[in-house]
């Protein structure tokens, strides 16, 4: 079995509007929930063998943020194409994968990373948004990277920023 986490990147700055869209940094919520999903990502003991993410700024900074938050060493993979590519793209990177690996967290955009979710567990057709830092867990049943495909995996659940902080204030 595979694990696929697949995150949002969180709130970007939209003050600078001179600035390109690819160089768009996270703003102050962004800053302070992103760390919050790693750290449930870290609680979920899910932490990623592999993190492969966007090389756009805002998606560069929420990589960096949940990585350390949730208890990631390794190094971190960049691929252009989770900006500006499409599920496919990001479906290939997926198959070239070594098998040893077991447990990977995706961080990118929208609509690509919607996309993804609803081609991996269903015929394209789940339409479910994905709010800024949401992870969502996807499950595969294969033993290699190179048998995914679309339509083959189970989404087994999305959880928000806004969600987490919920259940967090019912808790105490």
């Amino acid at each position: 079995m595979k694990e696929i986490l697949v995150m949002r990147h969180g709130k970007s700055d939209w003050s600078d509007l001179t600035a390109r869209d690819y160089d768009r940094p996270l703003n102050a919520k962004g800053k302070k929930t992103v760390p919050l999903m790693g750290e449930v990502l870290s609680r979920l003991q899910l932490i990623p063998d592999m993190i492969l993410s966007s090389s756009a700024e805002r998606a560069r900074q929420t990589t960096a943020l949940a990585a350390a938050s949730c208890g990631y060493r390794k190094d971190i993979v960049w691929n252009d194409t989770f900006y500006s590519g499409t599920e496919k793209d990001v479906l290939q990177c997926i198959k070239q994968l070594d098998h040893e690996v077991s447990r990977i967290l995706i961080v990118g955009h929208n609509p690509i990373i919607q996309g993804f979710i609803s081609s991996l567990v269903s015929s394209g057709s789940l339409n479910m948004g994905i709010p800024t830092a949401s992870i969502s867990y996807i499950v595969s049943d294969i033993d290699e990277w190179e048998d995914i495909n679309f339509y083959t995996s189970m989404l087994k659940w999305t959880l928000s920023p806004k969600l987490v902080k919920a259940f967090c204030k019912g808790t105490k």
